[in-house]
């Protein structure tokens, strides 16, 4: 393909639970966290994860609510917001394997 017709790649970013979860929650470095997810969506850059951010952040929002950090409504509101964020979540074969 000439360059002309080569369709332009989109820049990706691999995140973590950590960084879906200082978008919910109070956290040291929340405010960093917001400051670079809002710089990511203005340069269109696609948002990806491991399959698993979504088990790894259901289980800390849990944790805080049995310790009474968070009610079950927040954690719930707070896995919903989680959830709406548009992380594309990815399983590449055998992840697990090369991890």
């Amino acid at each position: 393909m000439s360059p002309q017709t080569c369709p332009e790649r989109r820049r990706r970013i691999c995140v973590d639970a950590s960084i879906a979860l200082k978008l919910v929650l109070e956290e040291l470095d929340s405010d960093k966290a917001h400051a670079l997810w809002a710089s990511w969506v203005a340069q269109a850059v696609e948002i990806i994860a491991p399959c698993h951010v979504a088990f790894e952040a259901t289980s800390v929002l849990r944790k805080h609510a049995s310790r009474a950090e968070i009610t079950p409504e927040a954690g719930r509101v707070a896995s919903e917001a989680i959830d709406a964020q548009g992380v594309k979540l990815i399983h590449p074969d055998a992840l697990h394997e090369r991890a």
